[in-house]
Order: structure tokens, then C-alpha cells, then sequence
């Protein structure tokens, strides 16, 4: 029975890992389809807002505004096609990377390897958990917005401050964002060295964003109650995913070998 349960598990692992790597392999091959059909997906979102608001103030949806209106859904239909290129130029390839000359991460006794003997090792690559977190990253994109396509209708000109400076910072979130994940797939798939302190950056940089739109969405004007309560509960409950995303993967991106292996080219000292 012993027997059977380790052959059956041992199975089973090497059949999430298969999986883990067609995913990966998926989203590494078709990851400027993903992109583009963002980008659609905005294009359709804001089309549909803004005949939205023109079936309801059919003034504020005219020629001369329409730059205005479309602005910002280009703006977050083309951050992470930026992500994309600029990622790719930055990041050619494992190969062309370099370790950083500062190290962050100190826990745990390492073993320094070259990058073709850690690229040789059994360990490396975008699998096992680390491809569920490259998936997290995408998912977690597509996650913010379907947010603010709930949340954020597009703002008339002339609507109350407290609306306009709550759309511009809600817009914002949603570009830098967008464009920071996005950062953060690129230089996973493409084994970047940085790519753990990155993610980190951009995790602290989520919460701060969070708590700038609660300054200044309060700060613009009298904002109704219900509004506010909402808009408390939505920005309570972003801080609470990244902090949960936090606390479980943090440990893993400090203490996980094939982690280790895969960006910082090294392996534990038993």
C-alpha cells in the first residue's frame, strides 16, 4: 500500500508538472496574441462606456470631446504592449542576463553556479509553482480590469471634481499597473535576474497607489457616502490581495530552489 502511494503521488507530480510547463509554454508562445487581445478588449470596453454615457447625456459624447473621452482607454489598452517591447529589449534572453552586483536575497547557504550550468541543472525553468505564479501575473492583469470596467463609467466634462480626480487616479492605477505586471511576466518568462526584487517593487507600489487614490479622491471634493463607503471597501480590498499575494510567494521567492536556480543561478549548500 506504501508502495502504490508513493508510485501514485510520484505520478502525480510529474503529471502538475507537465502541466505547469504546456502553461507555460502557452503563455510564453502566445503572449503577444494575449496583449492584442487586450488591447481589444479595452477597445470595447471604452466604446461601450462612452455610448453609454452618450445614451445618457448625449451632449457630452460630441467630436470635439471625443479625443478627451478615448484618451484613457488608449492609454490602458497600450501599457502593457510597452511592458511587452520594452521588456523584451531589456531582457533579450537567460542567456544575455547578468546577476545583479547587489544581493537582496541572503537567507539560507548557496552554492554560485555559471549560468550554463545552472541553465543545465534539474530545476530550471518556468515550471511547478513558478509557472502558476507567471499565470497569477496575467490572471491578476485581466483581474484589475474587469474592476474598473465595474467600477469607473467614463466622466462627462463639467462632472464634479470628487468624479474627475477619482477617474484620473482610478486610470492611472489601472496603466502603471498594468504595465508593472506585465514587466514582471516579460522578465519571468525570460529568466531575468531581477525579476524577484521586481515584483516586490511592484507589489509596494500597488499599496501605494491605493492609499494615493483614497488622498486624492477625498481630497478633490464632497464625494457621497455611499460612494466613498464603496470606493473604501474596493481600495481595502486591493491592499488585502496584495498583501495576501505577499505573504504567500514572498518566502517562496527568497527560499525556493528552482527560484534560486532560475534567476539567481545558484544552489542550496546542504
Amino acid at each position: 500500500m506504501t508502495q502504490y502511494s508513493i508510485a501514485a503521488w510520484s505520478s502525480l507530480s510529474a503529471y502538475a508538472l507537465r502541466q505547469s510547463r504546456q502553461i507555460a509554454e502557452f503563455i510564453t508562445a502566445n503572449l503577444r496574441r494575449i496583449m492584442i487581445g487586450w488591447m481589444i478588449a479595452v477597445a470595447l470596453l471604452g466604446a461601450a462606456k462612452i455610448a453609454m454615457l452618450g445614451r445618457i447625456i448625449p451632449q457630452a459624447t460630441s467630436l470635439a470631446d471625443m479625443p478627451r473621452l478615448m484618451l484613457p482607454y488608449v492609454l490602458i489598452g497600450l501599457s502593457p504592449l510597452l511592458a511587452l517591447y520594452l521588456g523584451s529589449r531589456a531582457f533579450p534572453s537567460a542567456e544575455q542576463s547578468t546577476q545583479p552586483i547587489i544581493r537582496l536575497a541572503r537567507l539560507g547557504r548557496w552554492h554560485q553556479l555559471g549560468p550554463e550550468h545552472a541553465r543545465r541543472a534539474e530545476g530550471y525553468g518556468i515550471e511547478g509553482f513558478l509557472a502558476s505564479l507567471v499565470a497569477g501575473l496575467l490572471i491578476s492583469i485581466l483581474i484589475r480590469l474587469s474592476e474598473y470596467a465595474l467600477a469607473m463609467p467614463a466622466i462627462p466634462a463639467g462632472a464634479p471634481a470628487w468624479a474627475s480626480a477619482l477617474f484620473h487616479v482610478m486610470t492611472l492605477d489601472l496603466v502603471t499597473l498594468s504595465f508593472l505586471y506585465s514587466l514582471c511576466l516579460v522578465m519571468a518568462l525570460r529568466g531575468a535576474p531581477l525579476f524577484p526584487r521586481m515584483l516586490v517593487y511592484t507589489w509596494l507600489y500597488d499599496m501605494l497607489m491605493q492609499l494615493l487614490i483614497a488622498k486624492y479622491a477625498v481630497a478633490a471634493g464632497d464625494m457621497p457616502g455611499d460612494i466613498a463607503a464603496a470606493l473604501q471597501s474596493y481600495l481595502d480590498g486591493n491592499i488585502k490581495k496584495v498583501l495576501i499575494s505577499a505573504a504567500i510567494w514572498l518566502p517562496y521567492l527568497l527560499l525556493s530552489n528552482r527560484i534560486n536556480l532560475t534567476f539567481r543561478h545558484r544552489l542550496r549548500i546542504a
